[in-house]
């Protein structure tokens, strides 16, 4: 059975707001969430790395949305997060079908990307699923020749993982 929720507005067209459709969850709890805009020294201050060094920089743009959510005491299987955002806020010439929505993994300290089910630009709507909550960054995914895009931050979290797991540390 899917259990839905709107958060801060999210189906009424607010900027900031979030629908949350769960496929399953176990046990229950609150559903906190919070939606700010941050500019570039207030991302490196909170996260502790640039938006350029993050991966996740859209060119051009000064201010970047930046959600927080929690399921206190709660566990799901996944979610589908659909998130409202102003169009108008990107920069012009900006191909909206390179948004990507990133999750921070606050153990390895990168920003890692979730799956993208879908893009609407005319609505300002950003569909993503995710198997956990955390604070979330509406930003760029990193196109490469052929239309391949590429997750620089999280494939570098998959290696650090990776030689962890190894031993190695370098």
């Amino acid at each position: 059975m899917n259990i839905s929720a709107g958060l801060l507005g999210g189906s009424l067209g607010n900027v900031g707001g979030i629908d949350v459709e769960f496929d399953e969850i176990t046990t229950g709890g609150g559903l906190p969430a919070r939606f700010e805009r941050i500019d570039a020294s207030a991302f490196a201050g909170r996260f502790g790395v640039t938006l350029e060094l993050s991966g996740i920089a859209i060119p051009g743009q000064e201010t970047f949305s930046i959600w927080d959510l929690a399921l206190p005491g709660g566990e799901f299987g996944t979610a589908e997060l659909r998130l409202q955002f102003a169009a108008n806020d990107l920069p012009p010439g900006f191909d909206e079908t390179r948004l990507a929505l990133w999750h921070f993994n606050a153990g390895l300290g990168v920003f890692e990307p979730l799956p993208t089910l879908g893009i609407d630009s005319v609505a300002g709507i950003l569909s993503a699923s995710t198997a956990g909550f955390s604070t979330f960054v509406l930003g760029a995914a990193v196109p490469l020749p052929g239309g391949v895009l590429l997750f620089a931050p999280a494939l570098a979290g998959l290696l650090a993982m990776r030689r962890r797991r190894s031993g190695r540390t370098s």
